[in-house]
């Protein structure tokens, strides 16, 4: 059980046997924690391990084991990857050659994530966003179905129609279908059949071999139509960043995308710079890119000197980072100072239309 712990020994320094005591008699259905650290024979989950060991260990001089203790023990999925990602992020800037500062004091006591010695000095806040309340409550809601379902008495492959069934009644809702699907399958029922309870609705269309009994699977055909929610929500993550930067620095503000599944960097251009639309004038003949609601705008956020779109697979080392210049910055940055192999810089053209910088060619 603590064969994670053995292997990576400076995790003991955040996580005691103790305190894995303590998560085993805390567990849940959301306690990716714990699933994380007794699993000491999956290459994926201690490979990911190996990487914060080593992150953790590059920081130490400048406090990561204090800064990041707290973070790392977060036992949901999403804030688990938003500590980790904040850790791999500041190493991967130390390992690029510069100073790294943990937590400095920006204005009006308060804190940025970590301060950068780049040239000009940049003073980084991080900000993860996760998939829409009504998409993430939809998710864990099929999680429940799906284990609650394991145990089908019935050898009943099972499909999940779009339905409306609340968390609290999702254990009576399959209490209720299961002691129907066994009536019906007892009575030699014909297929396909739909069963429903308090909003859920199961379909079965098939019988499977399996000797222990039905459920292969959970397929859910309902999709959320989006409109604007994602832009709207990683705009206020935007706005909220901006009063843990400096007066006098250069701020960036990273928006960490890698636990949303409906979230990318098009919702954060959106955010950045607005919707955009083509505009014709029919007195002239000519067309123009227009551009509504977007922060970066003349005299406000000019504190961000840029924003960036982030991602991180959880068991790998690459990062991509998406760097959004602000045109109205009160400190600009050159394309070098953040240049490197993994990011692409974009900037708006006088026209209105963007322009993106490559990313810059490996260190040989």
């Amino acid at each position: 059980m603590y064969q994670t712990l053995d292997q990576h020994p400076i995790l003991r320094r955040i996580f005691s046997e103790q305190y894995i005591d303590a998560l085993i008699r805390r567990r849940n259905h959301e306690n990716y924690l714990l699933l994380q650290l007794v699993r000491p024979s999956d290459e994926h989950t201690q490979r990911m391990w190996a990487m914060i060991e080593e992150d953790l260990t590059l920081l130490a001089p400048e406090g990561s084991f204090e800064h990041f203790a707290a973070k790392l023990r977060e036992r949901e999925r999403d804030p688990a990857r938003s500590g980790r990602n904040e850790l791999a992020l500041a190493a991967r800037m130390k390992r690029l050659g510069y100073a790294i500062s943990l937590e400095d004091e920006t204005r009006n006591h308060r804190l940025c994530e970590f301060r950068v010695g780049t040239s000009p000095e940049t003073f980084w806040e991080i900000k993860t966003v996760s998939d829409i309340a009504t998409v993430r409550d939809r998710e864990r809601v099929n999680r429940e179905i799906a284990s609650q379902l394991r145990r089908l008495p019935v050898p009943y492959v099972v499909h999940l129609e779009p339905s409306s069934v609340a968390m609290r009644d999702v254990h009576l809702a399959i209490a209720e279908i299961i002691q129907e699907m066994v009536r019906h399958h007892a009575a030699g029922g014909a297929l396909p059949a739909r069963f429903t309870s308090h909003g859920l609705t199961l379909a079965v269309h098939e019988i499977t071999h399996r000797a222990t009994g039905g459920y292969l699977g959970v397929t859910n055909f309902g999709l959320h139509v989006f409109a604007d929610e994602q832009g709207g929500k990683i705009a206020d993550r935007i706005k909220s960043a901006t009063a843990q930067l400096p007066d006098d620095a250069a701020g960036i503000v990273v928006i960490d995308t890698s636990t949303a599944d409906w979230a990318d960097r098009e919702d954060v251009l959106t955010a950045c710079f607005g919707q955009e639309a083509y505009c014709y004038s029919p007195s002239t003949g000519a067309d123009w890119l227009q551009r509504n609601g977007g922060l970066f705008v003349p005299d406000r956020y000019t504190r961000i000197s840029a924003v960036v779109h982030y991602e991180r697979h959880p068991f790998e080392r690459e990062q991509s980072l998406y760097v959004m210049h602000n045109p109205f910055a009160r400190i600009p940055l050159g394309d070098d100072v953040l240049a490197a192999p993994d990011v692409t810089q974009l900037r708006v053209n006088a026209d209105g239309r963007f322009a993106e910088s490559p990313p810059a060619a490996p260190q040989r």
